[in-house]
């Protein structure tokens, strides 16, 4: 005698079970129709498997906002771009201070003309200047970095707690039970169970 759970994923094209004989017989013509395997559904939207946390990141990597839309998240789009655009403003920004700055630094220790010469700024301040536009500019940077790993980690947590249950009836029950063997008359052992 053999106990197993149904496999619902799997059909096999030319043998059946017969619930009622236990015997292995051939798939009848009115059967027949129900063991092909069912039809693949759309890649993105439709597949068995959505939402795959996997193929929500793999989007996110591959476009901004890729698996915000995979995960049929549209509102969280304008965030995203919103996020990206102003942590890119920030890099554009404080790498052209920083260039500026680098240039007339190079420009006074050659002892040419620089633009702020008739500030009358030393050599040592126009460097400190330099330095601190340089810092300013790799924290922008991993500003951009960081901001796009929150948008990849919020797709692929999203996809993750889709199938998550957030019905009402979140309670736990203990409940005893009871092991028979196989034929149902001698018993086993016995426990509890949580019933969630």
């Amino acid at each position: 005698m053999l106990w197993a759970q149904a496999d619902s994923t799997h059909t096999d094209s030319t043998l059946i079970m017969a619930a009622d004989s236990g015997l292995l017989q051939a798939p009848s013509a009115d059967t027949a129709g129900l063991l092909l395997p069912e039809k693949k559904r759309g890649f993105f939207y439709g597949a068995p498997d959505y939402p795959n946390p996997k193929k929500a990141l793999v989007w996110g990597l591959l476009i901004p906002g890729g698996g915000q839309v995979y995960n049929k998240k549209w509102w969280k789009l304008p965030l995203v771009y919103g996020s990206l655009g102003a942590m890119g403003w920030a890099v554009q920004y404080n790498t052209k201070f920083y260039l500026n700055f680098k240039r007339n630094y190079r420009r006074a220790v050659r002892g040419l003309p620089h633009d702020y010469s008739d500030l009358n700024i030393s050599q040592s301040y126009l460097k400190e200047i330099r330095d601190r536009a340089d810092k300013r500019r790799q924290l922008s940077y991993i500003g951009f970095t960081a901001v796009y790993a929150l948008i990849l980690a919020d797709a692929f947590v999203d996809a993750h707690l889709a199938g998550f249950d957030v019905s009402d009836d979140l309670s736990l029950q203990l409940r005893p039970i009871i092991e028979r063997d196989a034929f149902g008359s001698a018993v086993q052992g016995g426990g509890v169970v949580f019933v969630f």
